[in-house]
């Protein structure tokens, strides 16, 4: 049975990475130019552009028993710093993976239960991307 951590505050701590650039850079977003959309105003044809799709991420958190509490409290505020620019979904894993969770606001992130606690297969995280 995988035991279960939750934390309720995790804090703030400085960004490691500029996530804005980095899921900019290695996101590609192709935006609709044709007519397919238009409108009609006034007797002006008026493309309408469809709105540019927000990156989703996700991300594995190994929460085996070699994993301690401050450590995976440091991964949550490194997700928390990405959740302005992106959409998120946490897993976590040990020797098996524990399914996504939606991460749509900090409550939801500070809520998150996290299983494991045990051994770790790497090959459990692998299998989980979608």
């Amino acid at each position: 049975m995988p035991e279960k951590v939750i934390f309720n505050e995790i804090g703030h701590a400085t960004k490691i990475f500029d996530w804005r650039r980095i899921l900019k850079q290695n996101g590609s977003f192709e935006v609709d130019w044709s007519y397919r959309n238009a409108v009609v105003e006034n007797g002006i044809v008026r493309p309408t552009l469809e709105s540019t799709p927000i990156a989703i991420t996700e991300i594995l958190l190994d929460t085996s028993g070699s994993i301690d509490e401050p450590l995976l409290k440091r991964f949550l505020q490194e997700c928390r710093n990405i959740l302005p620019y992106s959409e998120v979904k946490i897993g976590c894993f040990d020797t098996q993976f524990y399914g996504f969770t939606a991460i749509k606001s900090l409550a939801d992130l500070e809520n998150m239960v996290f299983e494991g606690r045990h051994g770790t297969s790497f090959s459990a995280a692998v299998n989980a991307f979608s």
